[in-house]
């Protein structure tokens, strides 16, 4: 994934490489937040409530990701500052639920699942993590980033603090459910972070025509699925990039 404008071409297979690490290539570490903690990479390290991490907002990447066997299949995602338009689930084909693989609660489980996913960098080390995120209050959180970041000045990224937020779920017996919450505390240059991400992924540094860093005024509704994506509860918990349902009661 790079910050590099994309020189149109009517060659099929001119941005073959591009489109390889699209689908496949995160930066730096994988993050998530699981039962109100922020966690980072295989072994799952926490990383301390109130840690503050630079938001690199031109990764921001939607789409879905396709799972069998717990190994991902396929993936249809985009960055949003190059407009990508993630397809309809209806698009995506798997429609016979008898040919789902079963959750560990007996259910059939959808194979595809709808993400959001923005890569973060410590200013303090440059580690590189992305946080990936399937759940409503996941993408609240990022949409909520999204919609500060409108009104920032060109050539700036926020400088985030880890936090998390909580509401009373519609079912009572799961109570108050913690969602992630990225409090926007600062603004920083955003050269040095795109930087920081094109070497986590191993590319070449970002040219002078990077992407804009804000957001084109429109409606923040991008930030939703074109149609409601399924309920993700990933009973099974064994998926690298799997979302993590918001009702977890604590």
């Amino acid at each position: 994934m790079s910050n590099t404008k994309t020189i149109p071409s009517t060659n099929p297979f001119a941005n073959y490489e591009r489109d390889q690490a699209t689908r496949r290539h995160f930066p730096g570490e994988l993050m998530k937040f699981n039962k109100g903690d922020y966690v980072a990479g295989k072994d799952s390290v926490l990383l301390p409530s109130g840690s503050q991490l630079v938001a690199v907002m031109n990764t921001l990447t939607r789409g879905w990701q396709r799972w069998e066997n717990n190994e991902l299949t396929d993936a249809r995602l985009g960055f949003y500052v190059e407009g990508f338009k993630p397809p309809r689930r209806s698009e995506l084909g798997d429609h016979d639920k008898s040919r789902w693989e079963t959750g560990k609660d007996g259910k059939p489980r959808d194979p595809w699942s709808y993400i959001n996913a923005l890569a973060m960098v410590s200013p303090e080390t440059m580690k590189t993590y992305t946080f990936i995120t399937g759940t409503s209050g996941g993408i609240r959180a990022i949409d909520d980033l999204a919609d500060d970041h409108g009104a920032a000045p060109p050539g700036k990224y926020p400088l985030i603090s880890l936090e998390a937020d909580s509401y009373l779920h519609s079912d009572r017996t799961i109570g108050r459910v913690k969602v992630p919450l990225f409090r926007v505390v600062g603004q920083v240059d955003a050269a040095p972070y795109d930087l920081a991400t094109a070497k986590a992924r191993g590319e070449r540094a970002p040219t002078t025509e990077a992407l804009p860093t804000r957001y084109p005024a429109e409606s923040l509704t991008y930030m939703k699925a074109p149609e409601p994506p399924p309920i993700l509860d990933n009973p099974d918990g064994d998926r690298d990039f799997a979302p993590l349902d918001d009702s977890i009661p604590f």
